[in-house]
């Protein structure tokens, strides 16, 4: 049995339930990310933090979702609230941290990262910050130590790093993996640098490819062909001019940047496969499902929204794993399955939506 592209397709961006819900935040979705962090407790004056804030929330809203760029009067914008910070205190933690973030990942900005480290020592706040640049700067032993204090700090959810340790279960050996934000690159690096899993997959962050310099670095690694496209047309260039590469690109990827690519998709899992012929994928879906993925997590109760939200992407591949054992008259697994689909969407309030589809 084989589920081509364009049904799957059909399912990704036309079904109400499936588009854009699993998405996840950007790398730098700093102002959701605080509200589950330790406060700095330092003695810099409240005001700071008070602009620390705006600055945060001030550029969620800039970041374009699908171009991962800023818009040049918002970046101005930006620029005007960073100098709000120095003026209230040039030597704060919020002024070098926000400094630090505004630069774009620029790696000549790096001090300031420092120099809010000094301030605030191990705050969890910067540490995918030092991750980010340790992989900019292909320091893999630096970026392995940030991990493990990432993971140690218990504030990605056991949701999130079951997600992402199916995602890489989802791809073939030497896999290059296209992720879009913070929440299924950072957690996937921690399994790979902290848990040794799949570290044959090479991971590339969309808002870290916006750095020339890395791209460059990172795809001559990896054999592929050069690229100086805008990230936003980055997956379909990779794609289409490296055909022979094993290319994986995550559900968490906005569903705009795909429709170029939407003939040419297969779903391995929680991931979608780039190819040029036809892939039997329905299989391998079933048996990395049975066999393979951890659903410790999924199969429980879930409260977090941000894991709720990310689940949602277990419906794809669930809605196929259901059809298989309906056509195979696996009728107890095909119920089970079906439970499970509905509990995801209820969890993240998609259940009308999803009983609708189940119905047809």
């Amino acid at each position: 049995m084989r589920i081509l592209a364009y049904i799957l397709t059909i399912m990704l961006f036309q079904l109400p339930f499936i588009d854009y819900i699993g998405q996840v935040d950007g790398v730098y979705d700093k102002e959701k990310k605080s509200s589950h962090l330790p406060v700095y407790k330092g003695k810099s004056p409240s005001s700071s933090s008070v602009i620390m804030n705006s600055y945060f929330s001030k550029r969620e809203q800039s970041v374009d979702k699908y171009s991962k760029e800023i818009d040049e009067k918002e970046q101005v914008q930006l620029d005007s609230i960073v100098i709000q910070l120095k003026n209230a205190n040039p030597n704060s933690y919020e002024y070098h941290y926000v400094n630090y973030v505004n630069s774009n990942y620029d790696i000549n900005a790096f001090s300031d990262l420092e120099k809010a480290n000094e301030i605030s020592p191990n705050n969890v706040e910067l540490f995918d910050e030092f991750i980010a640049h340790y992989e900019l700067t292909n320091n893999s032993s630096k970026k392995k130590i940030y991990c493990q204090q990432l993971y140690e700090s218990n504030i990605i959810p056991d949701g999130i790093l079951e997600y992402n340790q199916n995602v890489l279960n989802s791809l073939e050996p030497n896999a290059i993996l296209f992720t879009n934000g913070s929440d299924d690159t950072y957690p996937a690096w921690i399994q790979q640098e902290v848990k040794n899993v799949r570290e044959d997959v090479t991971i590339l962050n969309m808002d870290l490819l916006s750095n020339q310099q890395y791209r460059e670095q990172k795809f001559s690694q990896n054999g592929l062909s050069k690229s100086s496209a805008p990230v936003a047309d980055i997956i379909y260039q990779t794609s289409v001019n490296n055909p022979n590469k094993p290319i994986y690109i995550g559900l968490t990827v906005n569903p705009n940047i795909l429709l170029k690519l939407k003939d040419n998709l297969y779903l391995t899992g929680l991931a979608f496969k780039y190819s040029k012929k036809d892939y039997n994928n329905v299989a391998g879906i079933v048996s990395k499902w049975e066999y393979v993925f951890k659903n410790d997590e999924l199969t429980n109760p879930v409260t977090n929204p941000k894991v709720q939200q990310i689940n949602l992407n277990y419906i794809l591949p669930l809605i196929i794993i259901r059809d298989y054992y309906k056509n195979t008259d696996q009728i107890e697994k095909k119920e089970k399955t079906e439970l499970l689909i509905l509990k995801i969407a209820k969890e993240g309030k998609k259940e009308k939506q999803v009983q609708k589809y189940l119905k047809n």
